[in-house]
């Protein structure tokens, strides 16, 4: 199928279902993330640990998948893998309102829902970024990525303030159903695009899966400019995540903040996202790639300065009595 011109990026048919099914996707994100920081901190009144190891369970299969999802990705059809995992997150995000039906939301179950859906993101997402230069090409698969951030940026703001309002509305584990549908709507959209991805390319007899990681992983290392992006991603991800992990805690518990506050702030980060997906290509044209990311990286730790502020104002001793 002829790549359409980038001006009509918006008639492309294919990559509008492909972007719908994201964007519902990411949106409904947002709502689990309230609604499982809810009724861990509010309903289940977890301690700091409890709420440190759901963040783990998020967090671990990225580093243990990663490799793997990329390797799978360039070996089989993305399609498939994406319709499987959105489904996949579907049926595991709808036992919470199953087990809120039938007794109570246990721990455990968070740990072992949240590691799961991470789980079936990390492969889902290494095969959709694989797939979209099958529906795109050159300028026009920039473009397309460009709108997908931006658009994943509005729907993450959406998602959690969305999610703040649905949990306070309606209790978080009915919210989280509304996000299993999200997935399923999203294997629809790309089931139904129209496009016929290729066969990926044969592999050299006797090739295997970590053959192609270990391959992957020399290219890594020894090419620097791959070698510092990958480093300085992975150094600035594992800071945001032990920062982030107690967010909810800190809001929920120690602040006595709404589920509708908590979503709130959780989504003020998109608005930041969706700013950078429409100025990027204007700063790259002026400065480069390099001190573009340079200067993200270094700008970074600002985003941090609020929470000392709120810590050191909540800390402060009140006026004098008289």
């Amino acid at each position: 199928m002829t790549a359409a011109p980038e001006r009509s990026l918006w008639r492309h048919g294919d990559f509008r279902r492909y972007w719908g099914g994201q964007a519902v996707t990411v949106a409904g994100y947002g709502i689990t993330t309230i609604g499982i920081s809810v009724i861990a901190v509010v309903d289940l009144h977890a301690s700091t640990m409890n709420v440190a190891l759901i963040a783990v369970a998020g967090k671990l299969p990225a580093l243990l998948l990663s490799l793997h999802a990329g390797a799978l990705a360039d070996r089989c059809r993305k399609r498939p893998i994406i319709i499987t995992c959105d489904i996949g997150c579907a049926l595991i995000l709808s036992s919470i309102p199953l087990a809120q039906f039938a007794g109570q939301v246990t721990l455990v179950q968070l740990y072992a829902v949240t590691f799961l859906v991470a789980a079936f993101q990390v492969v889902g997402s290494n095969a959709s970024i694989s797939y979209l230069p099958s529906l795109l090409r050159g300028e026009q698969l920039k473009e397309g990525n460009a709108k997908l951030g931006a658009t994943n940026s509005l729907a993450d703001l959406a998602g959690n303030n969305l999610g703040g309002l649905l949990v306070a509305a309606l209790g978080a584990a009915r919210a989280i159903a509304l996000d299993a549908l999200t997935y399923l709507v999203c294997a629809v959209c790309v089931l139904t695009v129209r496009h016929r991805e290729p066969k990926p390319q044969p592999r050299p007899a006797g090739s295997s899966q970590w053959t192609e990681i270990r391959e992957g992983l020399d290219y890594t290392l020894h090419t620097p400019v791959v070698r510092s992006i990958v480093l300085s991603n992975a150094t600035t991800s594992f800071a945001l995540a032990a920062s982030s992990a107690l967010w909810s805690l800190y809001l929920l518990r120690n602040l006595s903040w709404s589920p509708t506050a908590l979503g709130v702030v959780m989504g003020a980060g998109g608005v930041g996202g969706f700013l950078g997906a429409l100025l990027w290509r204007g700063l790259e044209r002026r400065w480069g790639a390099g001190p573009v990311m340079l200067g993200a990286l270094a700008l970074n730790p600002l985003a941090q300065l609020p929470l000392v502020l709120v810590g050191w104002c909540s800390s402060a001793p009140g006026p004098p009595d008289r």
